[in-house]
C-alpha cells in the first residue's frame, strides 16, 4: 500500500494541511494522492465553500523543479480525472453490502 506526503495549499500559496496519503492500488499517480488530499481538505470544515475551487495540492516528494526546468503544473481540483472518486464509490458500495450481508 504506497503512502505519501500531500501538502494542500491555498489560492495564495499559503501551506493549509499535510496529510499521509495511503491508497490501496499500488501503482498510483501523483495526481490520485493530490486529489485525496483536495477531498479532505474539502471535508474538514475548515475551509470556506469559496476557498475550495482555489486548493491546490501537491506531492511532499514530488521532485522541486529547478529554474531551467519548466514548473510542474501544481493539480487543482478541477483539473484532475477523478480516478480516486471512482475508487471511493467502489470501496462505499462494496462496505455498505458489506454491512447489509452481515445485518
Amino acid at each position: 500500500m504506497p503512502k505519501r506526503l500531500v501538502d494542500v495549499f491555498d489560492g495564495s500559496g499559503a501551506k493549509l494541511f499535510t496529510y499521509t496519503i495511503a491508497l490501496e492500488e499500488e501503482a498510483c499517480f501523483d495526481a490520485e494522492f493530490e486529489e485525496v488530499a483536495l477531498i479532505f481538505a474539502e471535508r474538514s470544515g475548515l475551509v470556506t465553500e469559496t476557498e475550495i475551487s482555489h486548493l491546490t495540492a501537491r506531492c511532499e516528494d514530488a521532485p522541486v523543479p529547478e529554474s531551467a526546468q519548466p514548473a510542474r503544473p501544481v493539480h487543482t481540483k478541477r483539473n484532475v480525472l477523478s480516478l480516486i472518486k471512482h475508487r471511493m464509490n467502489k470501496a462505499t458500495r462494496a462496505s455498505v453490502a458489506q454491512a447489509k450481508r452481515h445485518a
